[in-house]
């Protein structure tokens, strides 16, 4: 079975934030005077109150991004527009319940694409360098490392001519090796405002991943394209 690796996501790079402003509060959310200033970050004050590389770190804490998530969407239950809906009626404002309720909605869906691109160290990465005016899908299109690319192609042919789960365990094992690693430079390279190495390494990561999942749906015979 033939199985080509998806070496370009959709870009992420832009994000409509905020449509909700008169929202925030709700969750904690303090809009400042500038939307410019606001990311993907500002929806988790607690958990990253410093922001974005370089004014804060790659690493994130997920059990506490998670439990500020789960406080944050508890926030914006159906329930809430319910309870609105009632007041609205008794003042004689039936109108605002549909608006209201289509904002909890919305702010709900922008706290879940925050929540799922941030958890993610490729999509945080990839996220963190549109901020900086890079844009990895373009990118990714290109790899001009020799030796890295030779070592893409030597990973491939082993997955090809492995005979067993017994191989493919080996191969799973290395490659989670070459994740974390290619991770931990990333981190660096974020955090030091090293961008065009940051882009690279985005790259690399990208690739490393996508041998991951394919090495999850591992046939006898498969064949891999780049």
């Amino acid at each position: 079975m033939a199985r080509t690796l998806t070496l370009l996501p959709k870009s992420i790079a832009s994000y409509s934030l905020f449509r909700t402003r008169n929202l925030l509060p709700l969750i904690g959310v303090r809009f400042l005077s500038s939307p410019a200033k606001h990311t993907l970050y500002s929806y988790f004050p607690l958990t990253l109150p410093r922001g974005p590389p370089p004014a804060g770190l790659f690493d994130i804490d997920l059990k506490a991004l998670k439990r500020e998530y789960l406080q944050a969407q508890a926030k914006t239950h159906p329930d809430r527009a319910l309870s609105f809906h009632a007041e609205s009626q008794a003042n004689g404002n039936n109108s605002a319940y549909s608006t209201f309720k289509e904002n909890l909605e919305q702010l709900s869906a922008e706290l879940n694409k925050a929540y799922q691109t941030l958890i993610s160290p490729l999509s945080r990465a990839e996220y963190i360098l549109s901020l900086n005016g890079i844009d990895t899908a373009q990118e990714g299109s290109k790899l001009s490392d020799p030796v890295f690319l030779g070592e893409i192609m030597e990973v491939h042919e082993a997955i090809e001519e492995a005979q067993n789960e017994e191989d493919v365990e080996l191969l799973r094992s290395e490659n989670i090796s070459r994740v974390n690693e290619t991770t931990l430079l990333l981190e660096k390279a974020i955090n030091m405002a090293d961008w065009n190495n940051a882009k690279d390494l985005v790259v690399k990561l990208r690739y490393w991943i996508n041998i991951s999942n394919v090495l999850k749906d591992w046939e006898p015979g498969m064949d891999i394209g780049i």
